[in-house]
């Protein structure tokens, strides 16, 4: 009872019968999984043995599992809740054999059933990857469960990808990418155990001749914890960001994260600290990619169509509405790009005037957090501080400033790029261009009766 219970508990949704009825084999076989003959897999599911599992299912946890559509669940959600309690999950573990290791167990069953699925199979259907992709969920605790039981199933997986991808290319004459698909579940689930393990015995296991592994990593949406941290782990290896055919990783990174919708991955980069890992890793800081203006970015001279890595960061630090929300990580993934290649800096800060005074001007169409606005007003701070742009008429920034920072802030920043004069003169050119038709009468009448008020 206590293995089916603790099995029941640990799925990440209900499973089919047939993995409770698969676990059984274990008891007979622990590898039953991968050396299972041929045979014994194309005849296995007969309804017989799934009767007998589910009559097994209702004896031993009648009241607490019972079979819905074929699929083993909680009677009641205040059934889990009670099991999941300290005293009562001790009970389970106590109830299950000493080794039964229940992520380990799991994972076997889905690798037994995606043998038996492509048996005798020239490809793998989609619905198999779906199936494969479910399993994976149970990768990583399977894998600090019982490393070298997970790793063999995993290993066992990927040369069934291989030999069928071989298969096909012998009698097909064209190579395809099915170690290519396995690679590719593995990222998108985030087994980032399994390429850590992999990557220490060969740096070069998941390379592909059509697309680097890096690339291949950050293709997952959204990111998950597990996929920073394999982008990290093949950043770290002898992974070059900057090798691509069509697009190198590195510019891909700088569209996802900088040029995305929304600001997901941007955030999940600024935590894990990918921009800083990405350039200490030799990423090409003056190289220009291309600007996407489907994000809202205005079309202008046509040397704007491309811009420094830096240019992407900066841009994307007034697009999205959070940044300020990580201004410690904002700042050093600034300097980072800035100790990278700091000659570079002034230039593209002229050169990226036209859109950073577009950003300023949809900063002061809507009003913002103080907190939002005490970050954006540092950022401007330090890059007209330490890299000042030579050469180049600050000033038209001015307006825009001054519209996005009311008040001492935008005087302030202001300054820095103009002098106090033209600062002070542009204030009261816009005060009296907002003041209502009449004023000046309305002044001088208040003055005299201010002045009447003090000789009475």
């Amino acid at each position: 009872m206590g293995q089916l219970l603790l099995t029941a508990l640990t799925a990440k949704k209900s499973l089919d019968l047939d993995y409770y009825r698969l676990q059984e084999y274990e008891d007979e076989d622990g590898d039953y999984a991968l050396y299972r003959t041929a045979e014994e897999v194309a005849a296995d599911g007969k309804v017989s043995t799934r009767d007998s599992c589910q009559r097994r299912i209702n004896a031993r946890c009648g009241g607490l599992l019972e079979i819905r559509q074929g699929r083993a669940d909680f009677l009641h959600q205040s059934v889990q809740d009670f099991l999941l309690t300290r005293e009562m999950n001790d009970y389970v573990l106590r109830e299950s054999e000493p080794n039964f290791k229940v992520n380990s167990s799991i994972l076997k069953t889905y690798v037994y059933s995606f043998r038996k699925s492509i048996y005798k199979s020239t490809w793998v259907p989609p619905e198999e990857h779906a199936l494969w992709s479910e399993g994976l969920a149970y990768a990583n605790d399977a894998l600090d469960e019982d490393t070298d039981t997970a790793l063999t199933l995993l290993d066992g997986v990927e040369d069934i990808y291989r030999e069928i991808s071989t298969y096909r290319e012998t009698f097909l004459g064209r190579v395809l990418s099915n170690e290519h698909d396995f690679h590719c579940k593995m990222f998108r689930a985030g087994v980032d155990r399994y390429v850590s393990l992999k990557l220490k015995e060969d740096p070069a296991h998941f390379d592909q001749v059509s697309e680097s592994p890096l690339l291949t990593a950050m293709k997952t949406y959204p990111w998950s914890q597990g996929q920073i941290g394999i982008v990290r782990q093949l950043l770290e290896s002898v992974t070059d960001p900057n090798r691509g055919r069509r697009q190198t990783p590195w510019a891909f990174f700088l569209q996802l994260t900088c040029q995305s919708e929304d600001a997901h991955h941007f955030t999940m980069a600024l935590q894990s600290s990918l921009f800083s890992e990405f350039i200490r890793r030799g990423s090409r800081v003056e190289v220009k990619i291309l600007l996407n203006h489907e994000v809202g970015l205005p079309y202008t001279r046509h040397r704007m169509d491309l811009g420094l890595p830096i240019t992407h960061f900066l841009l994307a630090l007034f697009r999205y509405d959070n940044t300020h929300r990580l201004p410690r990580e904002c700042i050093h993934a600034l300097e980072d790009f800035a100790d990278s290649n700091i000659e570079l800096i002034p230039l593209e800060i002229a050169e990226g005037l036209p859109l950073l005074q577009h950003y300023l001007n949809l900063l002061a169409d809507k009003p913002l957090e103080p907190g939002r606005t005490r970050f954006l007003a540092q950022v401007i701070r330090k890059l007209f501080t330490k890299w000042k742009p030579s050469g180049s008429d600050l000033t038209v920034l001015t307006p825009s400033i001054l519209e996005a920072f009311p008040g001492a802030t935008g005087i302030m920043l202001s300054n820095m790029i103009s002098s106090p004069e033209s600062t002070e003169k542009y204030r009261s050119h816009q005060f009296q261009a907002k003041r209502p038709h009449g004023s000046e009468e309305a002044d001088m009448c208040a003055r005299k009766r201010r002045v009447h008020d003090r000789g009475c």
